[in-house]
C-alpha cells in the first residue's frame, strides 16, 4: 500500500459494493482527518472524485494494491462526498466502484437510508457524466436534483454514448437493464428514470433520426419489460453550437416514441440552454445544468 497510514486504527464501514452505476456517491459525516477506499481496480489512470463540506477536493487516482487515500479537511462531523469516475462505454462496465471504506475515526454517520419512497435514475453520457476522470460533472442537473431538491438520485453515465449502442444491440441492452435494476433496488414506491442520450448519435455517429427512434423504441421497451412500474423521462439533445437539421429530427422522433407510450414523458430539451451555456459548444457550464434542473424539477 502507498500511504503511510501511522498505525492509525482503520474501521471497515462498507463490506461489499455499493452502486456501480457511474456518478453514484458514497456519502457520510465524519470526524477524521483522512479516509481509505478500496476500489475494484488497481489502474492509476482511474480515480475517485472527492468533495468535503461543498468544497471539492479534486481527484484521487489509485495505488497499485487499489487503494485510494483522501486527506480531507480539518474539523469535526464534516460531509464527506465520494463520487465514482467515468466508465468504458463500448462494453458499458465501470472502471472504478467502491468496495470497502476505511476511516480513521470511529465516529462515521452513513447518508444513505436502508430504503427509499423514491429514486431518480438518470441515464446519460459525458452531459450528465463528464467525458474523463478528470472532468467529472460534480455539480450538474443530476447533482442540482439530488441536494437542491432533496430528490435520491443515481446517476448513471458514459461518455461518448449513444442510443445506436443500446438499441442495436442487446446485450448492451441487458447490461444497461442490470444497472437500471441496481438502481431501483432500494426503491418502494416512485421510480422515474430520465434518459438523455442522442448527442453522440448526432455529433460522433451521424445517425439517421429514423434510426435513432429505433434505437430509442428498443431501449423503452427493454425498460418497460423489465420493471413496468418505472416512468420513464425522454429528454431530448440540448440545443448545440453548429447544429443542422438533423438534430431537430431526433426531437420529433423522441417525441414521436413518446407518444404512444403511456409510461413515457418526452422533455424539449432543445429550448432549455443556448450558446451562452455551453462551456466548449457542446457540454453544458454550471448555469446552464442549473437552467437544465430548473426545467426538470418541475417534471420529475
Amino acid at each position: 500500500m502507498a500511504n503511510n497510514l501511522n498505525n492509525s486504527i482503520l474501521y471497515n464501514v462498507n463490506s461489499g459494493v455499493n452502486r456501480t452505476s457511474t456518478s453514484s456517491e458514497y456519502n457520510f459525516y465524519y470526524d477524521g482527518d483522512f479516509v481509505l477506499v478500496q476500489v475494484n481496480s488497481s489502474n492509476t489512470a482511474n480515480a475517485i472524485g472527492v468533495m468535503c463540506d461543498g468544497a471539492f477536493l479534486g481527484y484521487f487516482p489509485s495505488d497499485n494494491g487499489g487503494y485510494v487515500y483522501v486527506t480531507l479537511l480539518s474539523g469535526l462531523n464534516k460531509y464527506v462526498r465520494l463520487i465514482q469516475t467515468a466508465v468504458n462505454h463500448s462494453t458499458f462496465t465501470s472502471s472504478v466502484y467502491f468496495k470497502d471504506v476505511f476511516t480513521q475515526a470511529s465516529k462515521f454517520t452513513r447518508d444513505l437510508p436502508a430504503t427509499v419512497s423514491k429514486r431518480i435514475g438518470i441515464l446519460s453520457d459525458s452531459i450528465g457524466q463528464g467525458y474523463s476522470s478528470t472532468t467529472l460533472v460534480t455539480d450538474g442537473y443530476g447533482q442540482k436534483l439530488r441536494y437542491n431538491s432533496a430528490e435520491n438520485v443515481t446517476i448513471m453515465g458514459w461518455s461518448g454514448a449513444g442510443l445506436y449502442q443500446f438499441g442495436a444491440n442487446s446485450t448492451v441492452l441487458t447490461k444497461m437493464d442490470g444497472y437500471i435494476t441496481d438502481c431501483f433496488s432500494d426503491t418502494t414506491t416512485t421510480k422515474e428514470l430520465i434518459i438523455n442520450l442522442g448527442t453522440n448519435d448526432y455529433g460522433l455517429f451521424s445517425t439517421s433520426a429514423a434510426a435513432v427512434q429505433g434505437y430509442l423504441e428498443a431501449m423503452v421497451d427493454s425498460i418497460n419489460t423489465l420493471d413496468s412500474s418505472i416512468d420513464v423521462f425522454v429528454l431530448s439533445p440540448f440545443f448545440r453550437d453548429g447544429e443542422t437539421s438533423l438534430l431537430a429530427d431526433y426531437r420529433t422522433a423522441f417525441n414521436a416514441v413518446c407518444s404512444t407510450r403511456a409510461w413515457c414523458t418526452y422533455i424539449e430539451g432543445g429550448t432549455i440552454i443556448g450558446t451562452g451555456d455551453l462551456a466548449d459548444g457542446l457540454h453544458p457550464t454550471s448555469a446552464g445544468h442549473t437552467k437544465i434542473y430548473d426545467v426538470l424539477k418541475l417534471i420529475v
